[in-house]
């Protein structure tokens, strides 16, 4: 995994706790559901970059895993 990739996903798990909070402090209930969908949103986000970023290398082509077996 690159180090940028996994700085990129702490920044977007940092920003989902941050969105969390305001989520739990807002006094408004439509505001706290803005709040939530926008750390939802973040941590989504984290968690695809960390899934593709784990992801095995192969010869960049999809759909080609056919050829070699």
């Amino acid at each position: 995994m690159s180090e940028d990739a996994l700085s990129k996903a702490e920044l977007y798990l940092k920003k989902a706790n941050r969105y969390g909070e305001l989520a739990k402090q807002a006094e408004l209930g439509y505001l706290a559901e803005v709040y939530c969908k926008i750390a939802v949103q973040y941590l989504s986000m984290a968690e695809d970059l960390l899934r593709w970023a784990d992801r095995p290398r192969g010869n960049g082509r999809i759909g080609t895993d056919w050829i070699n077996s």
